[in-house]
Parts: C-alpha cells; sequence; structure tokens
C-alpha cells in the first residue's frame, strides 16, 4: 500500500513515478475485467519514459491514445478521473 502526502492525494500533483504506481494497482485491483502485470507493462514503461505525470496523463483524451497506438490504455485513464 503506497501511502500519500496531503500534497500528492490530488492526481493532478502527481509525479510519473507515483501515477505509475497508482496505476500499477488501480489496474490489477479494477472491477470489471483487471489488467495483469503483463498487460500494464507497456502503459506503466511509456509513463515512466515520456516522464507523464498526472496533470498530462488526465489531460489525454481517446485521440491521443489512438495516436500512441493503444486504446486498451484508455481503462488506465478512466480508472483515474
Amino acid at each position: 500500500m503506497v501511502i500519500l502526502t496531503t500534497d500528492q492525494r490530488h492526481p493532478y500533483l502527481w509525479t510519473p513515478s507515483q501515477l505509475a504506481t497508482y496505476l500499477s494497482t488501480a489496474l490489477r485491483s479494477s472491477e470489471g475485467d483487471p489488467l495483469d502485470k503483463e498487460q500494464a507493462a507497456p502503459l506503466l514503461n511509456f509513463i515512466r519514459e515520456q516522464q507523464i505525470g498526472g496533470r498530462a496523463f488526465l489531460s489525454l483524451d481517446e485521440e491521443d491514445f489512438q495516436e500512441y497506438g493503444t486504446l486498451s490504455w484508455l481503462k488506465a485513464h478512466t480508472e483515474l478521473i
């Protein structure tokens, strides 16, 4: 379990590392169709490599996910918002 400080509780303020940590847990435990570690890895690696923080991630839309080549990442986006 990751404990966030008051300043870190708002997803807009999350660093790429905090976002990846949250999503790795949230996507595996989501209701409906959870992603396993292998399915989530490309998204988590992309977030870390591209240094995408919470604000940038939340501003992405369906067209952005299509541009990156995978709509499966859209699930992670909707999990967060």
